[in-house]
C-alpha cells in the first residue's frame, strides 16, 4: 500500500516537472552569468537581475538547447524582477493560474534552468509567509533566481528571488510578480537614483535601537567623483533616511533611490559622530546594465 503511494507520488511529481519545463528558460551566456527566467505567457519571460536597462539584449536558452534573443520591457529595481520579451519563446501551453492556497506547510514544487545542462527541480515546503514574500526550505543554488516555484499541483506560488548560497529559498508571490510585469510592460523602468556607494546592513548599536531599529545602514565605500563623494558623504556614516523615508537595510534605500522625481537634489539624513545631520546630493538617474540578480548578500552599491 505505502509503496504503491510513492510510486503514484513519484510518477505525479516528475509529470508535473515535465509539463512545467517547458516554462522555464536559462537567461545569460558567456558575458551574463546564467540565472532562470519564467514564461508568464508568450513571448514574455520574467527573471531576477541586479540592474537592467531598457532596450538591452540578453540570450535565452530553452529546454531543447536551443538559443533566443530577448530584449529588457522592464526593470524594478527594489525587487530585481526584470520583463523581457522574446518573441520565439512560445510554449505550448500557458501558465495556470496563481495559487489560492498559499499558507505554512504546503508542498512547493521549484523548477528551474540553472545552467546549460538543463532543467533542475527541489522539493520543499513553505516554512513562512510574509507581506510581499515567502520562504521555502528548499535550498537556493546558483542559477536559481528566477525560477518557477509551484504547488504540487502545478499551480504556481511565486518567482524564486534568491540568488543561490544554500539558504532558504526566498520567494516573490506570482500575484505581485505579474502586477509588476504589467506596470513594466506599460511603463517600462523607472529610473533610480545613483549614489555611488557601498552599503552593509549593519546591527545598531544597543543605545540606538529604540529610536533606529534593529538595523542600520554602513557606508563602507564610496566611488571617487560619484554624486556621494561631490556631497561630502563619507566611509562610516550611518544612512537614516533619503527624503524622510527610513532606509534601515539596502532594500529601502534603494526602493527610496527608485521613488525619486526626474531632476533635483534629494536629502540624506546621516548619523556621523553619534551626531545626526543632513546632507543635500544631487543623484545620477540611470537603470545600469543587465547583471546578476543576487538579493541575499549584505553588499550592495546603489
Amino acid at each position: 500500500m505505502k509503496s504503491d503511494f510513492l510510486k503514484q507520488l513519484d510518477t505525479e511529481i516528475t509529470g508535473l516537472i515535465e509539463s512545467l519545463g517547458p516554462l522555464v528558460v536559462m537567461v545569460g551566456d558567456e558575458t551574463v552569468r546564467p540565472r532562470s527566467g519564467a514564461v508568464i505567457e508568450p513571448e514574455h519571460i520574467v527573471t531576477i537581475a541586479r540592474w537592467a536597462e531598457d532596450g538591452e539584449t540578453v540570450t535565452v536558452r530553452t529546454g531543447d538547447g536551443a538559443t533566443h534573443p530577448a530584449r529588457v520591457m522592464g526593470f524594478h529595481s527594489s525587487t530585481g524582477i526584470a520583463l523581457l520579451h522574446a518573441p520565439d519563446i512560445t510554449p505550448g501551453h500557458p501558465l495556470s493560474a496563481p495559487s489560492a492556497d498559499v499558507r505554512v506547510g504546503r508542498g512547493t514544487l521549484t523548477v528551474a534552468f540553472p545552467s546549460p545542462e538543463g532543467i533542475e527541480a527541489r522539493l520543499g515546503i513553505i516554512r513562512c509567509v510574509g507581506n510581499g514574500y515567502i520562504q521555502t526550505d528548499s535550498a537556493a543554488f546558483p542559477g536559481f533566481a528566477g525560477s518557477l516555484v509551484t504547488d504540487w499541483q502545478g499551480c504556481p506560488i511565486g518567482i524564486s528571488g534568491s540568488s543561490g548560497r544554500g539558504n532558504d529559498d526566498y520567494v516573490y508571490p506570482m500575484a505581485d510578480v505579474l502586477a509588476i510585469a504589467e506596470d513594466l510592460r506599460t511603463h517600462g523602468s523607472p529610473k533610480s537614483g545613483y549614489l555611488g556607494i557601498r552599503t552593509e546592513s549593519v546591527e545598531t548599536s544597543r543605545e540606538r535601537r529604540g529610536e533606529l531599529g534593529e538595523t542600520s545602514l554602513l557606508i563602507v565605500g564610496i566611488e571617487d567623483e560619484s554624486p556621494a563623494a561631490r556631497a561630502g558623504l563619507m566611509v562610516g556614516d550611518l544612512i537614516i533616511s533619503v527624503n524622510g523615508s527610513k532606509t534601515p537595510d539596502h532594500e529601502s534605500l534603494i526602493t527610496a533611490l527608485s521613488t525619486l522625481s526626474p531632476e533635483g537634489e534629494i536629502t540624506v539624513e546621516l548619523l556621523r559622530g553619534g551626531t545626526y545631520t543632513k546632507i543635500s546630493v544631487d543623484p545620477e538617474r540611470r537603470s545600469g546594465g543587465f547583471r546578476h540578480g543576487h538579493r541575499g548578500g549584505r553588499r550592495r552599491r546603489p
